[in-house]
């Protein structure tokens, strides 16, 4: 029977905290560089319909 380490288990478990926290922060850097090359890429998430400016209206003198 294996004897049960308390040290490996806490070192296993920091290091699957360390990977987890750097795959966590890998994910919101990504979310964030999305978020700023749409910014300045000027990019709309949905089409959008642009409307033309009105003609100003000519007033007619009689």
């Amino acid at each position: 029977m294996l004897g049960f380490n308390p040290m490996h288990t806490v070192v296993m478990v920091a290091y699957f905290a360390v990977i987890l926290a750097i795959l966590v922060l890998t994910i919101w850097a990504l979310i964030l560089a999305i978020k700023a090359l749409r910014k300045y890429l000027r990019t709309p998430d949905a089409p959008q319909q642009f409307r033309t400016p009105a003609p100003p209206e000519i007033d007619e003198i009689d």
